[in-house]
């Protein structure tokens, strides 16, 4: 059986209805995100599952993850579940801890972790941790991802060529590439 992944929903006695669901969405952006990132399969390879959920003081969820089966695969799924719970933990950390992004946290992913920082304000802080590694989001993660997300700079000049395409999916970022 995977690891459980364990997200620990702040440190209070209550949680309000709203901010359970609005925490137990992101969560499952979240993983469907990594899973996507990890994987570099858009559709994702890993189907969560709710194993713990527990309404003690302070509220836990833990999710398993078990890889998908496509159904024109001949062969055994890749199983990505310890990879993308170890991304989780290691963004999460790095942001927290190194005031650093890691490679596989895009602007979605980390808007998806602000929305939870910012819901700390409320809630208290959360721990994402596995059987062997813990990281926290909380405010600091918050300042964190404002200042890798601020504006750095900001100038006027020109491209000289030919724009082919851009792309942007309700989002901060924006790709442009030449096919």
């Amino acid at each position: 059986m995977s690891e459980v992944l364990y997200f620990q929903l702040g440190d209070k006695d209550k949680i309000s209805l709203p901010d359970l669901s609005k925490a137990f969405r992101q969560i499952s952006g979240l993983l469907a995100d990594f899973d996507a990132a990890v994987s570099q399969d858009r559709r994702g390879t890993v189907k969560w599952e709710v194993t713990v959920l527990q309404k003690s003081s302070p509220p836990l969820l833990g999710v398993t993850g078990t890889p998908v089966k496509r159904r024109k695969e001949t062969a055994a799924p890749i199983d990505n579940v310890r990879r993308v719970n170890a991304a989780v933990v290691k963004s999460v950390a790095l942001l927290s801890h190194d005031n650093q992004r890691s490679s596989t946290l895009s602007d979605a992913l980390m808007q998806r972790v602000r929305f939870l920082a910012v819901q700390t304000k409320r809630i208290g802080p959360i721990q994402v941790y596995t059987n062997g590694d813990r990281a926290p989001i909380d405010s600091h993660t918050l300042e964190t991802i404002q200042n890798l997300t601020g504006k750095s700079h900001v100038s006027d000049g020109s491209i000289v060529g030919k724009l082919d395409t851009i792309a942007v999916h309700n989002n901060d970022e924006i790709r442009v590439w030449d096919e």
